[in-house]
Protein backbone atom coordinates (compact mmCIF):
# COMPACT_ATOMS: atom_id res chain seq x y z
CA UNK A 1 0.00 0.00 0.00
CA UNK A 2 1.31 3.55 -1.01
CA UNK A 3 0.31 5.44 2.07
CA UNK A 4 0.44 8.97 -0.33
CA UNK A 5 -2.48 6.96 -2.24
CA UNK A 6 -4.93 6.82 1.15
CA UNK A 7 -7.60 8.64 1.65
CA UNK A 8 -9.25 8.30 5.37
CA UNK A 9 -12.41 9.98 5.12
CA UNK A 10 -15.18 10.54 8.20
CA UNK A 11 -18.72 10.25 8.12
CA UNK A 12 -19.66 12.23 11.60
CA UNK A 13 -23.32 11.42 11.48
CA UNK A 14 -25.87 12.20 14.20
CA UNK A 15 -25.61 8.80 15.54
CA UNK A 16 -22.58 6.91 14.29
CA UNK A 17 -18.96 7.96 13.02
CA UNK A 18 -17.99 6.50 10.54
CA UNK A 19 -14.51 5.90 9.37
CA UNK A 20 -13.52 4.15 6.34
CA UNK A 21 -9.60 4.57 4.55
CA UNK A 22 -9.47 3.66 0.93
CA UNK A 23 -7.69 4.21 -2.54
CA UNK A 24 -8.37 5.24 -5.54
CA UNK A 25 -7.75 2.81 -8.57
CA UNK A 26 -9.24 2.37 -12.05
CA UNK A 27 -11.28 5.36 -11.14
CA UNK A 28 -13.31 3.81 -8.31
CA UNK A 29 -12.93 4.18 -4.87
CA UNK A 30 -11.64 0.90 -3.09
CA UNK A 31 -12.26 0.31 0.66
CA UNK A 32 -9.20 -1.10 2.52
CA UNK A 33 -11.13 -1.01 5.82
CA UNK A 34 -14.05 0.99 7.59
CA UNK A 35 -14.89 0.84 11.26
CA UNK A 36 -17.63 2.50 13.08
CA UNK A 37 -19.26 3.51 16.50
CA UNK A 38 -22.30 4.75 17.98
CA UNK A 39 -22.17 8.13 20.31
CA UNK A 40 -22.23 7.34 23.82
CA UNK A 41 -24.94 9.95 24.20
CA UNK A 42 -26.49 12.66 22.41
CA UNK A 43 -23.30 14.34 21.57
CA UNK A 44 -24.90 15.40 18.16
CA UNK A 45 -28.57 16.77 17.68
CA UNK A 46 -29.77 17.06 13.99
CA UNK A 47 -26.13 16.54 12.56
CA UNK A 48 -24.68 19.55 14.14
CA UNK A 49 -22.10 19.03 17.49
CA UNK A 50 -23.33 19.76 20.52
CA UNK A 51 -20.67 17.86 22.60
CA UNK A 52 -17.15 18.62 21.24
CA UNK A 53 -15.08 15.80 23.73
CA UNK A 54 -17.84 13.55 23.21
CA UNK A 55 -17.41 13.57 19.46
CA UNK A 56 -13.94 13.80 19.64
CA UNK A 57 -14.19 10.49 22.02
CA UNK A 58 -16.02 8.61 19.40
CA UNK A 59 -13.95 9.78 16.50
CA UNK A 60 -10.69 8.60 18.41
CA UNK A 61 -12.08 5.16 19.02
CA UNK A 62 -12.73 4.69 15.32
CA UNK A 63 -9.13 6.04 14.13
CA UNK A 64 -7.18 3.83 16.65
CA UNK A 65 -9.54 1.00 15.38
CA UNK A 66 -8.33 1.71 11.91
CA UNK A 67 -4.76 2.15 13.01
CA UNK A 68 -4.33 -0.81 14.54
CA UNK A 69 -6.02 -3.17 11.79
CA UNK A 70 -3.86 -1.29 9.05
CA UNK A 71 -0.98 -0.50 10.96
CA UNK A 72 0.18 2.70 10.44
CA UNK A 73 -0.95 6.45 11.88
CA UNK A 74 -3.78 8.03 10.22
CA UNK A 75 -2.63 11.93 9.96
CA UNK A 76 -4.63 13.22 7.28
CA UNK A 77 -8.95 13.20 6.94
CA UNK A 78 -11.67 14.41 4.77
CA UNK A 79 -14.71 15.18 6.43
CA UNK A 80 -18.43 16.09 5.69
CA UNK A 81 -21.13 18.31 7.56
CA UNK A 82 -24.54 18.16 8.07
CA UNK A 83 -26.21 19.02 4.46
CA UNK A 84 -29.36 20.67 6.16
CA UNK A 85 -27.04 23.47 7.22
CA UNK A 86 -25.85 24.64 4.34
CA UNK A 87 -26.68 27.55 2.44
CA UNK A 88 -26.38 28.45 -1.36
CA UNK A 89 -26.50 31.47 -3.63
CA UNK A 90 -26.17 31.31 -7.20
CA UNK A 91 -24.65 34.75 -8.62
CA UNK A 92 -23.03 36.44 -11.74
CA UNK A 93 -19.96 39.16 -11.30
CA UNK A 94 -18.56 41.20 -13.87
CA UNK A 95 -15.65 43.54 -14.27
CA UNK A 96 -13.86 45.44 -16.29
CA UNK A 97 -10.46 44.23 -17.82
CA UNK A 98 -7.71 46.40 -19.55
CA UNK A 99 -8.66 45.30 -23.02
CA UNK A 100 -4.42 44.85 -24.41
CA UNK A 101 -3.81 42.89 -21.84
CA UNK A 102 -3.84 38.74 -21.50
CA UNK A 103 -6.37 37.18 -19.09
CA UNK A 104 -4.12 35.31 -16.60
CA UNK A 105 -5.07 33.32 -13.71
CA UNK A 106 -5.12 35.92 -11.29
CA UNK A 107 -7.28 37.89 -13.39
CA UNK A 108 -9.91 34.75 -13.20
CA UNK A 109 -8.87 33.75 -9.69
CA UNK A 110 -10.01 37.85 -8.59
CA UNK A 111 -13.07 37.35 -10.78
CA UNK A 112 -14.25 34.09 -9.04
CA UNK A 113 -13.85 35.51 -5.75
CA UNK A 114 -15.45 38.68 -6.44
CA UNK A 115 -18.46 36.50 -7.08
CA UNK A 116 -17.91 34.45 -4.13
CA UNK A 117 -17.89 37.52 -2.05
CA UNK A 118 -21.10 38.95 -3.55
CA UNK A 119 -22.64 35.65 -3.14
CA UNK A 120 -21.86 35.52 0.60
CA UNK A 121 -23.11 39.44 0.57
CA UNK A 122 -26.61 38.01 -0.81
CA UNK A 123 -26.64 34.94 2.12
CA UNK A 124 -26.01 36.98 4.75
CA UNK A 125 -29.24 39.20 4.26
CA UNK A 126 -31.00 35.99 5.23
CA UNK A 127 -29.03 34.02 7.84
CA UNK A 128 -27.55 34.85 11.60
CA UNK A 129 -24.03 34.26 11.91
CA UNK A 130 -21.43 34.64 10.49
CA UNK A 131 -20.98 31.96 7.82
CA UNK A 132 -18.24 30.00 6.18
CA UNK A 133 -17.68 29.58 2.41
CA UNK A 134 -16.76 25.35 1.68
CA UNK A 135 -16.85 25.48 -1.93
CA UNK A 136 -17.93 27.04 -4.92
CA UNK A 137 -17.99 26.43 -8.90
CA UNK A 138 -17.90 28.25 -12.20
CA UNK A 139 -21.09 27.48 -14.26
CA UNK A 140 -20.43 29.62 -16.63
CA UNK A 141 -17.80 32.41 -18.12
CA UNK A 142 -18.68 35.07 -20.22
CA UNK A 143 -16.23 37.34 -22.32
CA UNK A 144 -17.68 40.90 -23.50
CA UNK A 145 -20.96 39.08 -23.00
CA UNK A 146 -20.83 35.93 -24.61
CA UNK A 147 -20.18 32.57 -22.94
CA UNK A 148 -17.15 30.80 -23.02
CA UNK A 149 -15.46 28.06 -21.72
CA UNK A 150 -11.90 28.90 -20.26
CA UNK A 151 -11.07 32.92 -20.20
CA UNK A 152 -7.30 32.10 -19.95
CA UNK A 153 -4.98 33.90 -22.58
CA UNK A 154 -7.69 36.03 -24.15
CA UNK A 155 -8.29 39.59 -24.26
CA UNK A 156 -11.40 41.89 -24.11
CA UNK A 157 -13.30 44.51 -22.43
CA UNK A 158 -15.27 42.90 -19.87
CA UNK A 159 -15.08 39.03 -18.28
CA UNK A 160 -18.09 37.67 -16.26
CA UNK A 161 -18.91 34.90 -13.98
CA UNK A 162 -21.92 32.62 -12.73
CA UNK A 163 -21.12 30.72 -9.72
CA UNK A 164 -22.73 28.57 -7.42
CA UNK A 165 -21.12 29.36 -3.84
CA UNK A 166 -22.17 27.38 -0.90
CA UNK A 167 -21.24 28.61 2.86
CA UNK A 168 -21.87 26.58 6.25
CA UNK A 169 -22.12 28.44 10.11
CA UNK A 170 -19.16 29.52 11.02
CA UNK A 171 -19.75 27.74 14.11
CA UNK A 172 -20.26 24.03 12.43
CA UNK A 173 -16.97 24.47 10.57
CA UNK A 174 -15.35 25.39 13.48
CA UNK A 175 -16.92 22.88 15.86
CA UNK A 176 -15.50 20.00 13.35
CA UNK A 177 -11.86 21.30 13.46
CA UNK A 178 -11.85 21.30 16.77
CA UNK A 179 -13.10 17.75 17.12
CA UNK A 180 -10.20 16.84 14.59
CA UNK A 181 -7.84 18.83 16.66
CA UNK A 182 -8.45 17.10 19.41
CA UNK A 183 -7.49 13.76 18.01
CA UNK A 184 -4.58 14.78 15.59
CA UNK A 185 -6.34 14.99 12.38
CA UNK A 186 -5.27 17.11 9.88
CA UNK A 187 -8.20 18.08 7.67
CA UNK A 188 -7.71 18.26 4.00
CA UNK A 189 -10.62 18.34 2.76
CA UNK A 190 -14.01 19.26 4.00
CA UNK A 191 -17.29 18.88 1.63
Amino acid sequence: INLDDLIFSLDIGTRTVIGTVGSIKDKKFNVISEKYTEHEERAMVDGQIHDINLVARAVNKVKNELEEELGFELKDVAIAAAGRFLRTAFVKSEMGIDEDKEIDKDIIRSLELTAVRKAQDEVNKDTEGKLYCVGYSVKNYFLNGYAISNLLSHKGESIAAEVIATFLPRSIVESLYSVMGKVNLNVKSLT
